[in-house]
């Protein structure tokens, strides 16, 4: 008998009904698809419903005879070889294949894209936050200084009218250090950057304002970085050698003046671990300041910073420097737990002053009521 000739027709993938249905349709979508007649058990041909995704002019219809097919009544019958149907198989299941590999590629191209545009879209920001942080400098008469070290470069604003008197020094935060919990950032230049914004109203005649790591980097300088100066490792050996470097210099061009320190967030820890081991240093002011790192971990159940350092584990060292501690009211990120939890590692607290700013939260509220803040002193009490 002769044999029809048939020609592979590309399908959309279908969802099978199970059970003895699911076989006859199966048979009977090979026979449509590919013209090959197939023998189907007893029973009439069934319909087949199409789906909402669908197109109404691809609904099955019955199955009709044609010619080389016998109707016994028992359902229809084909001569086609075995071999001739897994040929069939065989070709629409790689049409299948290249279609899924086909969307595969176009997905890759979107997620590259997606990913291109994320980054410029980051460079573009920082952009944007490093002007920003010009403008506070230049309404503030704050000159712009850079600090090279090996690793990275560490920016600063200052303002130096009297080098016969000590001078403060502001530490900023973390700035944008993450984006969530588990994504570091593309840059960590602060979106709102309290430190230099405090800095920038301090009337004090010696004012010096210090970014952490890699802040206000231009993008494509960022190369040298490494994300661990941001995130992991901010508050690691390297990072504090760093600082007692930047201060060791600033000391040696101003008459070998001492320090009044002042760190904002993740910058009073910082703040807090160089008071720990310098003899220069006159008083210690923290701002929403994490000075417990591990309490801060603890409490946010982030992950662990072997290699960073925590000023609570240097109480001993900082006992008998004069210090506040601004504690924000509303404060969701470093709320009064940390400060509470540093005071109790302390056995001599005398020098320790703490003050909770009404209407404040970790970000906002502080520019209005700095002026006033500074006017606190702080000393040591009997």
């Amino acid at each position: 008998m002769k044999q029809e000739a048939f020609a592979v027709k590309s399908i959309k993938p279908f969802h099978w009904p199970r059970g003895e249905i699911g076989r006859r349709s199966r048979l009977k979508i090979c026979y449509l698809e590919t013209g090959v007649p197939v023998r189907l058990r007893s029973g009439p041909p069934l319909e087949r419903t199409p789906q909402k995704s669908q197109r109404p002019d691809r609904t099955l219809s019955k199955i009709a005879p044609r010619s080389g097919e016998v109707d016994s009544g028992r359902g229809q019958y084909d001569t086609t070889s075995p071999i001739q149907l897994k040929i069939t198989a065989f070709f629409r299941r790689t049409l299948y294949n290249l279609r899924m590999s086909h969307k595969k590629h176009i997905l890759k191209k979107l997620v590259l894209i997606g990913s291109i545009t994320t980054a410029l879209t980051s460079c573009s920001n920082a952009v944007d936050r490093i002007g920003i942080a010009k403008e506070i400098a230049i309404q503030s008469s704050l000159a712009s200084r850079d600090f090279p070290l090996p690793d990275f470069t560490i920016k600063s604003w200052s303002r130096i009218s009297d080098q016969s008197l000590p001078i403060t020094i502001y530490i900023e935060g973390d700035g944008y250090a993450w984006v969530n919990k588990e994504t570091p950032s593309m840059n960590p230049t602060p979106k709102n950057p309290i430190g230099l914004k405090l800095a920038s109203l301090d009337p004090a005649q010696n004012v010096i304002y210090l970014a952490r790591p890699c802040q206000y980097t231009e993008p494509e300088n960022l190369k040298t970085c490494s994300q661990k100066d941001w995130t992991s490792a901010r508050f690691s050996r390297k990072i504090i050698d760093s600082y007692d470097l930047i201060l060791n210099q600033i000391s040696s061009e101003n008459n070998e003046q001492k320090f009044n320190l002042i760190g904002f967030s993740g910058g009073a820890n910082i703040a807090g671990l160089l008071a720990s081991h310098r003899d220069d240093i006159l008083s210690l002011r923290t701002v929403a300041g994490n000075i417990d790192n591990a309490a801060f971990i603890k409490l946010h159940h982030v992950s662990p910073m072997p290699e960073s350092l925590n000023m609570a584990d240097y109480t001993s060292n900082l006992e008998h420097i004069p210090q506040i501690h601004f504690i924000a009211e509303n404060d969701q990120l470093v709320p009064p737990a940390i400060s509470r939890s540093y005071i109790e590692k302390t056995t001599n607290k005398h020098c320790i002053q703490t003050y909770i700013a009404t209407k404040t939260s970790h970000n906002e509220g502080w520019e209005n009521i700095w002026t006033n803040l500074l006017k606190m002193s702080a000393q040591c009490t009997n």
